[in-house]
């Protein structure tokens, strides 16, 4: 699915409203998006750096759920390409098993960094 939008303008739905990102001005992100419950996500957001000072690539923040003894793992996934990173957002969100788009996104070679 192929998303535009006019320019200037997020296609993050309301109910995923921006914010700034504190301390990168120009940059925003979602809250966090709790992933269901079935899944070995816990939840996810996306930083937009289309307009921050700093240029940046865009990210979609993930975080796991704690397994055994490991605590909760943050990964950062990166987008040089804003508009790819909010249509990857808009696909995890969308996802009934969001775990198997992050699965997609690792057979294709999206950067990663993490854990954080």
């Amino acid at each position: 699915m192929i998303l535009t939008r006019p320019v200037g303008v997020s296609i993050v739905p309301v109910d995923h409203p921006m914010s700034p990102l504190e301390g990168e001005p120009g940059a925003s992100q979602t809250e966090w998006v709790p992933a269901p419950d079935s899944s070995h996500l816990q939840a996810f957001r996306f930083v937009d750096r289309r307009d921050s000072s700093t240029g940046g690539p865009s990210e979609v923040w993930v975080q796991f759920r704690a397994k055994g003894n490991k605590g909760v793992t943050t990964y950062k996934y990166l987008f040089y390409n804003a508009d790819q990173g909010e249509q990857a957002f808009q696909q995890l969100s969308g996802a009934g098993e969001p775990g198997k788009v992050i699965w997609e996104w690792r057979k294709a070679n999206i950067p990663v960094t993490g854990p954080l």
